[in-house]
C-alpha cells in the first residue's frame, strides 16, 4: 500500500494539503465530500491524529459510531471499513457488488472483525465506496 502523507502530528490536514497530496484524484475527494453534505447531513467529519497509525485520518462518523477511517495516501485516498462478527449475515445476504464481497471474504478476522479498504482511483471506485458506506451506514 501506498505511504500516508500526513504523518505529523502538529500539521493538522486542510483542504490546500489535501489537494496537493491527491492530485488528479482531488475530484473523487470532492465528490465524497458533496455526497456526504448531501446524502448523510448528520455525520461528522473531524481529522484526528492516531498515534497507532503514526498519521492522522479522517473519521466519518455518526455521534460516536464510525462508519469508515479515511487515510490519504501519495496521490489518492483510501477509505477502510470494519464489520463486527455479529453482522456477517447481513452482509452475506446484502446486494453489495460482488468485488466488495469477494473482498469481505477474503478479509481476516481479527478482535476488530474483518476489514474492507478501497482505494480511489476511478469512479467505479469511489461508487463501490459509496455504496458500502450507505450499507454500513444503514446497519443497527
Amino acid at each position: 500500500m501506498d505511504a500516508r502523507v500526513f504523518t505529523d502530528k502538529l500539521i493538522k490536514p486542510d483542504e490546500q494539503l489535501i489537494a496537493s497530496a491527491l492530485g488528479n484524484n482531488m475530484v473523487y475527494w470532492s465528490e465524497l465530500i458533496q455526497y456526504l453534505s448531501e446524502n448523510h447531513k448528520d455525520v461528522t467529519l473531524e481529522w484526528k491524529y492516531y498515534a497507532d497509525a503514526k498519521s492522522w485520518l479522517l473519521p466519518v462518523a455518526i455521534k460516536k459510531k464510525n462508519i469508515c477511517w479515511i487515510t490519504v495516501v501519495e496521490n489518492t485516498f483510501r477509505m477502510s471499513f470494519w464489520f463486527g462478527k455479529k453482522v456477517e449475515g447481513i452482509i452475506e445476504k446484502s446486494n453489495l457488488p460482488e468485488n466488495i464481497m469477494k473482498e469481505y471474504r477474503r478479509a481476516k478476522q481479527n478482535k476488530m472483525g474483518r476489514g474492507i479498504t478501497i482505494v480511489i482511483d476511478s469512479q467505479s471506485d469511489l461508487e463501490d465506496a459509496l455504496k458500502l458506506l450507505d450499507f454500513k451506514r444503514g446497519l443497527k
